[in-house]
């Protein structure tokens, strides 16, 4: 595998895979290498902040880490770069798996965009039978289109909830069966981009426990009480980009999640054991 890197707004190197369209943040990795590889969405990524999660872990580990955070991504957009994301992956020494959201991928309801996962395409059959009042050419990203729609009954909105809960599950193990080296799985709880409040449209314990299933370690992060103006100062944004950064995690909750991943990826790259595959957890 080759890959190459362009010089893309101003100081920033992003670097891409052979054949994909999708640019990661940079440092670029060399595949023949030793490196450590980060899959996720918008909190890998790590937009508006100096320095991601991803470059403190690879000073901590004294090793190259792939970012290959996908802004806005979900599963299928991982599924689909099979001949990128999931290679490099391949590659690595270990991989750190992000649980991804819940909401932004293609399912029995409706479709998603195959590269922006959080971009609403269409609806099925299925779903306008469902939401038969709901008027779908009101949505253009799927967390608006799902809360709006919790509000057209509890009994379809279940049906929707334990849709997209099978489906997560199915495409997150697909993920894991196709990553053959050791797996650390990331759960990052109380991000902006989640459910709020009672909603039932979340990730739940039984979830993750079903993936855990491949994986040799986990690391649960909870940032919820993180966000705050003081540590919005802190991030790299435009005037007009001060909303997307008040969503957008913050250095300080990526400093958290940098040292649990340095207490979880460590002692699988020096050749510890990993657990039993029945019970791999890493209670960070």
């Amino acid at each position: 595998m080759t890959f190459h890197a362009r010089r893309i707004d101003g100081d920033a190197l992003p670097w891409s895979l052979p054949g994909g369209k999708l640019a990661f943040r940079g440092p670029a990795v060399d595949p023949e290498g030793p490196f450590v590889a980060v899959l996720g969405a918008s909190e890998v990524a790590g937009r508006h902040v100096a320095e991601p999660f991803t470059h403190s872990l690879s000073h901590a580990l004294a090793m190259p880490v792939a970012n290959l955070g996908v802004q806005n991504g979900g599963a299928d957009v991982i599924l689909r770069e099979r001949e990128g994301i999931l290679a490099m992956a391949a590659r690595a020494e270990v991989t750190v798996l992000q649980t991804l959201g819940l909401h932004n991928l293609t399912n029995r309801f409706y479709r998603v965009h195959p590269r922006r996962n959080d971009r609403f395409l269409r609806p099925s059959k299925l779903m306008r039978e469902t939401f038969g009042r709901a008027d779908f050419s009101d949505f253009v990203f799927t967390r608006h289109m799902t809360a709006a729609l919790r509000g057209h009954g509890a009994f379809p909105y279940a049906q929707l909830v334990a849709e997209l809960q099978a489906a997560w599950v199915a495409r997150m193990q697909e993920i894991v069966i196709r990553i053959p080296n050791r797996i650390v799985l990331l759960h990052i709880e109380g991000t902006r981009g989640a459910a709020q409040g009672d909603d039932p449209l979340r990730v739940t314990d039984a979830m993750i426990e079903a993936v855990m299933r491949g994986c040799d370690a986990e690391v649960r992060c909870d940032v919820r009480e993180m966000y705050d103006d003081v540590h919005l100062e802190e991030m790299q944004f435009a005037p007009e980009e001060r909303e997307s950064a008040r969503h957008a995690l913050p250095p300080v909750a990526h400093d958290l999640v940098a040292e649990r991943l340095v207490r979880a990826v460590g002692p699988l790259l020096r050749g510890c054991p990993a657990p039993a595959r029945s019970a791999r957890r890493h209670d960070a």
